[in-house]
């Protein structure tokens, strides 16, 4: 008889789940009786489409599990996880783990199998497969591993639960920086006489020239800072607020000046 494992909940398809609403509203009324009759029996066989055995089998997984889960149909093969090998096969398999693998020179997995056959081979047992082992292998805890293999340091290090606090006592104590890409459009900086109007520079069919990192480094206590690589500062901030109205871009229209020297019409270095 092959290995059958319990239906999963979470597998099942939505038709396997509906048979099994069906099953329960049959398997149910009779789980709940005492003594039942040749008639409620055949009658139940006759809806579900089962045999009497199958029936009294479903009827007492109900009993012991009162759930709709109990009803699903078994699958073939077994569970997830479980093991096939002869006890003592597990036994000389862990023999060779605690006595070999767990050491600091590290041997691999395909070098463990070396000593499970010898093992095997003077027990006059079969040798398990190399997949067998290393499924053993991965079994292992983590920690009792590096533990055994790099030292109990190592197994602190990576294991040992952090008790400490974390928190920012002032302004710039921790600083998170978030880098987001911008693209770069260019326009006129302003309409004139001699150049074309502003709408035609905010043209919304031009495209990107380029997209640059803009970064916003944001302290958890107190301050926010922001750092921009597009290249001139005001065209930066102008184009970090860009959101389109009226398929326009939004903000890119002549700056405002900043400084008297600006207001005096003093060109600004590098224009």
């Amino acid at each position: 008889m092959g290995l059958k494992r319990k239906g999963d909940k979470f597998e099942v398809g939505e038709d396997e789940w509906l048979e099994a609403v069906a099953r329960e509203a049959i398997v149910k009324p009779l789980a709940g009786e005492g003594r039942l009759s040749p008639t409620e029996v055949a009658v139940a066989c006759r809806a579900l489409g089962l045999r009497r055995a199958r029936l009294c089998a479903l009827i007492d997984r109900y009993r012991g599990e009162p759930v709709t889960s109990s009803m699903l149909a078994a699958k073939p093969g077994p569970a997830r996880g479980a093991r096939r090998l002869a006890d003592d096969v597990e036994a000389l398999i862990e023999e060779a783990i605690s006595g070999y693998y767990l050491k600091r020179q590290k041997p691999s997995v395909s070098a463990l199998h070396d000593p499970v056959r010898q093992l095997c081979r003077a027990r006059s047992v079969a040798a398990p497969s190399r997949k067998a082992i290393q499924a053993r292998v991965a079994s292992i805890d983590r920690r009792v591993l590096v533990g055994a293999r790099e030292g109990a340091k190592a197994a602190r290090d990576g294991f040992k639960p952090v008790v400490a606090q974390y928190r920012a006592d002032h302004a710039l104590h921790v600083v998170q920086i978030d880098h987001t890409l911008v693209d770069i459009f260019v326009v006129d900086r302003a309409p004139s006489a001699d150049s074309a109007p502003l709408a035609d520079a905010c043209d919304p069919r031009r495209e990107p020239k380029g997209r640059r990192v803009l970064s916003q480094p944001g302290g958890a206590v107190g301050r926010f800072g922001r750092v921009g690589h597009p290249p001139g500062r005001d065209a930066q901030i102008r184009l970090a607020r860009g959101s389109r109205r009226g398929g326009r871009l939004a903000g890119l229209g002549p700056s405002r000046p900043h400084s008297p020297r600006q207001r005096e019409g003093v060109p600004r270095s590098g224009a």
